[in-house]
């Protein structure tokens, strides 16, 4: 694959256009005659030049260590593309707001033109209207969640050997996670909150008795509360799996932008550069089931298709589970 592409949008087009008559200004504009083409004020020379593309990448939905491999991932994909496009830089939105909300504004393409995000899905929400780069970004390991819990918790958990006494557990979830349907669908009780402080604070006071997060994130989003809340820690050797997809949708009101990440994803992909980064970020998960006998319970995802479903979790098993399966 070439960039850039040698067919695409009259968008692009036009761009290049008036990128080359920029130059062609700027090559004959100190021989030109001063009376028929004398330079325009200063103002006119500036906006002449192809202005500076701002990319519009929301982060406000992710913990902090999935955050800091995300945005590295993406401006490695569009680096490569930097000598043959226009000029840009990324503003980076940290606004907190819902799965759904943050849907509809990259939906619109105003606010938002691309952020990392679960299954298209909602109320209000048409996927028709965004381009969804599908790629092994976290390849099996958002899917795997540990617990966190009370201290004094920690005996009810050790004692979880089959998915019925899983069942029991009351969970702790964002109001907003599409994850709260996995485990409703098995009949759990799901407490929730509207958002993660607060989420904290109801499992101190006993509220419900584990709040499942990804072995990618809950370290660190721990650590950053535990001034405030000492008693909670992680429960060792218990882990619920179940798939889930991670995209990188854009506005289909971006169509260079997307043509830009499919570009560089592409070629990071193909030759191991992605690899490398996840390993920088996450390389200790890869042995994360190596244990003598972790506890791992698998969920199916109901926002997903049965066969998608099957193949994860089949995946997930081959590589990481050998006898070790509930």
């Amino acid at each position: 694959m070439n960039w850039p592409p040698e067919t695409g949008a009259s968008h692009t087009i036009g761009a290049t256009m008036r990128w080359c008559a920029s130059l062609l200004w700027m090559l004959i504009a100190p021989f030109a005659p001063s009376t028929s083409f004398a330079a325009p004020p200063t103002t006119a020379v500036t906006t002449s030049i192809a202005p500076t593309f701002q990319i519009k990448f929301w982060v406000g939905g992710m913990s902090s260590s999935l955050r800091d491999y995300q945005v590295e991932l993406v401006e490695a994909a569009l680096k490569l593309t930097d000598a043959d496009s226009p000029p840009y830089y990324i503003s980076y939105d940290h606004r907190p707001m819902s799965a759904e909300r943050s849907k509809i504004a990259t939906e619109r393409g105003e606010s938002i033109h691309a952020h990392f995000s679960s299954e298209w899905h909602g109320d209000f929400v048409n996927k028709k209207n965004v381009y969804l780069l599908d790629y092994p970004f976290l390849k099996d390991r958002l899917g795997l969640r540990k617990c966190i819990t009370l201290r004094k918790k920690l005996p009810l958990l050790s004692s979880i050997d089959s998915l019925e006494k899983l069942k029991t557990l009351r969970i702790g979830q964002q109001s907003d996670w599409s994850d709260i349907i996995a485990y409703s669908n098995q009949g759990m009780e799901v407490v929730t909150a509207e958002d993660l402080h607060s989420l904290f604070g109801m499992l101190e006071r006993n509220r419900y008795d584990c709040m499942p997060m990804s072995i990618l994130e809950i370290d660190r989003t721990l650590a950053d509360q535990i001034d405030e809340h000492p008693e909670l820690v992680v429960a060792p050797d218990l882990y619920v799996f179940y798939p889930i997809s991670v995209y990188l949708s854009v506005s289909k009101t971006q169509p260079l932008l997307y043509q830009r990440l499919k570009f560089g994803l592409d070629q990071l992909f193909a030759d191991g550069t992605a690899a490398m980064l996840f390993n920088k970020h996450y390389g200790k998960f890869n042995t994360e089931l190596n244990t003598p006998s972790p506890r791992v319970f698998t969920l199916t995802n109901p926002l997903l298709p049965s066969r998608k479903n099957n193949s994860i979790i089949n995946a997930f098993n081959n590589r990481n589970l050998s006898d070790n399966k509930q």
